[in-house]
């Protein structure tokens, strides 16, 4: 039984990806950042983007911390 590999797509910092079928997505060292990921069954689909957190020193407005 020979299977056909996966297509794996390396979502870096800052980046996104989406893949449909047989596509894996991955993400390495997410640490304090977030991955905010998406899965269509019906379409089969997904998509992931690496999301990295704004430091304090670059917010403008630190009068609303949420």
């Amino acid at each position: 039984m020979n299977q056909a590999a996966a297509r794996e797509s390396i979502v870096k910092v800052a980046d996104w990806a989406a893949e449909r079928g047989g596509g894996v997505l991955v993400t390495l060292g997410l640490g304090s950042c977030v991955a905010i990921m998406l899965h269509d069954p019906g379409a089969g689909a997904g998509a992931m983007a690496h999301v990295l957190l704004p430091s304090r020193s670059l917010s403008r407005d630190t009068s609303n911390p949420a």
